[in-house]
């Protein structure tokens, strides 16, 4: 069980932290999550050594049918921090997003310089098969193909497929949209099952069958659908398709009372008209 497992790894490792968080299903099939611990560390600092944090990162792969724990020790890690005794300075997360293809090989894409930055990943021992450096120059959300890797690039004013490990150019689409509808957040659902892709930006949801070779991208909901969206505080978290082509949106609303921050999450389901 994941409860046992952090047990015996606290044994081994004695950390000052830890965290076990985005979980998510591989194209696989299999249930993943992060998980990362941070332990002392020397590090030097102006030519002296001083107390630091280093951060150490793992896939879980979580076998739910026997409630067992494998740990994917991953090769790749930030560099050590100088410990200034603060919680914030941890705060930052190094994994921005990751995904398991259907050979259980992982890409990562990681916080560095500004932007996204790729290793791609042997599923089974953690080494990096390939550093693919900086994938796109600033943050932004991704759709996983077969083998591809889809974001919205404000560069091109269209979305990009690129092909992974190698970042190839595979294909561009969606420019025709216009620069009213692209120019708003994009969030995306790749369905594993067929390929289809389905694009939200927050007022409408679109859809591509064959973003590997088609420009065309068609809309699949009305423009009234999501009317209630734009009601109260809270921004969209994140967007999912059901089986029946149901649409889900995850919602986080953050308020502020005596200076103490607190979040609030909920989900939306629209059915397919």
């Amino acid at each position: 069980s994941l409860s046992e497992f952090l047990n015996n790894k606290y044994e081994q490792k004695e950390w000052t932290r830890c965290k076990v968080q985005n979980f998510r299903r591989g194209d696989n099939g299999n249930l993943y999550a992060v998980f990362v611990y941070y332990e002392k560390a020397d590090i030097e600092v102006n030519g002296e050594v001083t107390d630091g944090i280093a951060e150490k990162y793992s896939i879980l792969e979580i076998d739910e049918e026997n409630d067992s724990v494998y740990e994917i020790p991953l090769e790749a890690a930030p560099a050590v921090k100088e410990d200034f005794g603060r919680r914030d300075a941890w705060e930052v997360e190094w994994i921005t997003d990751y995904h398991v293809y259907e050979d259980g090989n992982i890409l990562l894409i990681c916080g560095e310089s500004g932007g996204g930055y790729g290793y791609y990943i042997d599923g089974e021992t953690g080494k990096t098969l390939k550093d693919m450096g900086s994938v796109i120059s600033s943050k932004t959300r991704f759709a996983y193909g077969e083998s591809e890797l889809v974001f919205y690039s404000k560069g091109l004013k269209s979305f990009q497929v690129l092909s992974i490990p190698d970042l190839e150019e595979q294909n561009k689409f969606g420019a025709s949209l216009g620069d009213d509808v692209l120019g708003k957040e994009w969030y995306f659902y790749m369905n594993p099952d067929d390929w289809k892709l389905y694009m939200f930006n927050g007022d409408t949801v679109y859809q591509t069958s064959n973003y590997q070779n088609s420009d065309e991208v068609e809309p699949v909901t009305s423009a009234a659908t999501f009317d209630d969206l734009a009601q109260g505080q809270a921004t969209v978290m994140d967007f999912f398709v059901g089986d029946q082509e149901d649409y889900y949106i995850c919602l986080v609303e953050t308020t502020e009372e005596y200076g103490v921050e607190s979040s609030s999450y909920r989900m939306i389901h629209y059915t397919k008209a």
